[in-house]
């Protein structure tokens, strides 16, 4: 539990690459203690949100871990990464008083959620 604790605070690192390391460190921390499903909860919690990180090396990276991590987690979570499919639309024209953050941000939240999908996909 203490080397979950470190590498929760990892993802909250300014440097990508430990958050990167930190993600992947967190599914082999999963592996070695596949018999308490508190603790998986905890680290597919702790991945999941890694999906949502502004690099896209580190939302890849939790993506693959994740995909490792469902294969041993309960339908309902598998179900509950498909249900966050993100919606068919075209693209539409840039709006006018939306700032450059603003739908970059909204790309990142639409990128989490498509990893959240092959995630899904993958583990099956």
């Amino acid at each position: 539990a203490a080397l979950l604790a470190q590498a929760e605070a990892a993802l909250a690192a300014e440097s990508w690459r430990v958050r990167k390391a930190a993600v992947t460190l967190a599914g082999e921390l999963a592996h070695a203690a596949p018999l308490d499903p508190e603790f998986g909860a905890r680290v597919v919690r702790a991945v999941d949100a890694s999906l949502g990180d502004a690099q896209i090396e580190v939302r890849q990276q939790a993506s693959q871990v994740l995909a490792g991590l469902l294969r041993a987690a309960p339908a309902d979570t598998l179900l509950g990464m498909v249900a966050r499919a993100p919606k068919g639309r075209r693209r539409a024209k840039a709006k006018e008083g939306v700032s450059d953050e603003d739908r970059a941000g909204a790309l990142v939240r639409r990128h989490a959620k498509v990893l959240a999908v092959a995630a899904a996909i993958l583990s099956t």
